[in-house]
């Protein structure tokens, strides 16, 4: 790296130091960096120069698929070098800077790092109400991930993620009964009205507390689990049911009989290890759950909004 572009990197930082200590955003400020890093040559875009764009990028809430398609590459490289505590060292640096908000697939909102009491309050009520129209509901996915691995949400999380369990002994009364209650669930105000007209396989709920909820569909058949997107039949019905629970800030939450399988099948057999990048495949989920996925032609692929 040229003295030049050294130099650059530290006013850079520097910039960030004070922004650190001042929540002010200068868009001014931010523009004129930018374009003094892009204009790096590439053969000089160091692991220094790439973890100070990211900073500059986070602190800004600016290119979100950018950065985090950097920040992803910088994990990887950390974890190939087995230095993964120097990522976690870097990732409390933007977390600094984010103050408050995470970046994921969603692009940039607010975390859930400090609203635990208001996320499983949401998660009680819309799991009480399902549980009353006669469908058990259980943690799922970063939900589940957060109580088995950190007893609470994860802190750079920004939504819940709840199973509805749906009855049926074929797959066709599976999709029949995961209809119903969408439209049932539509009709009296509860789920998201502008994301049920989007093409997803997927529900989602907003909380009295503002929550977002994803509600996602689950069935046993032939004694096999399935648990759409990540749980494909994999799984035996015994490591889901019956469900078990764990405690949280407003009681008690329906967890899976034997969460780990279920973790491993979502998050690979590293789910023990936070990792602030990790991203669903949602095509691979697509051709896991071909018969559940063409049961639904009306829509042609999941979104992770």
């Amino acid at each position: 790296m040229s003295e030049q572009v050294k130099a650059l990197v530290a006013e850079v930082q520097g910039h960030l130091e004070t922004l650190s200590a001042d929540p002010g955003r200068d868009e001014a400020l931010y523009d004129d960096l930018r374009a003094r890093l892009n204009d790096v040559p590439s053969e000089e875009r160091t692991s220094a120069w790439r973890r100070t764009s990211v900073l500059l990028d986070l602190a800004f809430r600016k290119r979100a698929k950018r950065a985090h398609a950097q920040l992803s590459i910088i994990r990887e490289n950390h974890r190939k070098a087995d230095t993964l505590d120097r990522f976690d060292a870097f990732w409390a640096r933007c977390v600094a800077l984010l103050d408050g908000w995470t970046l994921g697939g969603h692009g940039y909102r607010r975390a859930l790092r400090d609203q635990g009491p208001a996320v499983w309050a949401d998660v009680a009520e819309l799991t009480a109400l399902l549980d009353a129209a006669g469908h058990r509901a259980f943690a799922n996915s970063g939900t589940l991930l957060g109580l088995v691995r950190e007893g609470d949400v994860i802190a750079d999380d920004d939504d819940a993620d709840l199973g509805v369990l749906l009855p049926g002994d074929t797959l066709a009364e599976v999709v029949a009964a995961w209809a119903d209650l969408r439209a049932r669930l539509a009709a009296d105000g509860v789920t998201d009205a502008d994301f049920e007209q989007r093409n997803a396989l997927h529900s989602k709920v907003i909380g009295a507390r503002g929550t977002r909820i994803d509600l996602f569909p689950a069935w046993v058949l032939e004694d096999r689990a399935w648990v759409w997107p990540h749980t494909a039949g994999d799984v035996p019905a015994a490591a889901l049911l019956p469900l078990a629970s764990r405690e949280t800030s407003a009681g008690t939450v329906p967890v899976p009989a034997e969460p780990e399988p279920f973790l491993e099948s979502n998050y690979g057999a590293a789910w023990h290890r936070p990792d602030p990048t990790w991203e669903f495949d949602w095509a691979r989920a697509r051709t896991r759950f071909p018969d559940f996925v063409a049961a639904h032609p009306e829509f042609a692929e999941d979104v992770t909004e």
